[in-house]
């Protein structure tokens, strides 16, 4: 009975959402969503990141011994880029490496952050990811509160710049993944349930 009344919430929360997102508001005071733009550079980002009060921050250049598997595999950039088809390919149909030749990794008010820099210095992915563990505290003894979703609300509320719409559902209706939109970008967000996160990836176009 329980499983039924959270798939219910989870729906009526993503719902709800949904119809909140016509009014595309710039609803977030995260600096780096504000700053992406196809035309950012690793010099513009480096003067953007000295403000911020970063933890676990670092850059890892493409000639650096396993800068890949850190930057990509452990960040869950590649995870997130294969899911939705998007990591990019070389001419014999691998990864293609020069889109990392730069990548920066840090974690900031929770989130955690990675940017990806092409070899001319151009930004080429950003991912950011959102800790929305499902508040617990809301719930009475015998069924879940509506509120209990609230992280994950706030998170996606803060994307409706983006003008997401529902790309991925469950059996049940519940939406997991979003497509939007931005000027010279790809953007995509997937909700992990199991992980308790919701992942921002802004691809550039250019």
């Amino acid at each position: 009975m329980k499983k039924n009344i959270k798939i219910y919430w989870l729906s009526s929360c993503i719902l709800s959402l949904i119809c909140c997102a016509y009014a595309y508001a710039d609803n977030t005071n995260d600096i780096i969503i504000k700053i992406l733009s196809s035309r950012l550079t690793t010099a513009e980002f480096a003067k953007v990141e000295k403000s911020q009060s970063w933890r676990e921050a670092r850059w890892l250049d493409l000639k650096t011994p396993q800068a890949l598997s850190q930057g990509l595999i452990e960040t869950k950039l590649l995870e997130t880029l294969n899911h939705f088809a998007l990591a990019p390919r070389d001419l014999q149909g691998g990864l293609d490496g020069s889109a990392f030749t730069r990548i920066f990794i840090g974690r900031n008010q929770q989130r955690q952050y990675t940017l990806a820099f092409k070899q001319s210095s151009q930004i080429y992915c950003t991912l950011i990811v959102f800790p929305v563990a499902p508040d617990s505290a809301t719930d009475s003894i015998t069924s879940f509160s509506p509120q209990r979703l609230h992280r994950l609300a706030e998170a996606l509320r803060e994307l409706e710049q983006f003008r997401l719409v529902a790309l991925e559902k469950d059996a049940y209706g519940n939406v997991f993944a979003w497509s939007g939109t931005a000027a010279a970008a790809t953007v995509r967000v997937w909700y992990l349930p199991a992980d308790n996160e919701l992942r921002l990836l802004w691809i550039s176009a250019t």
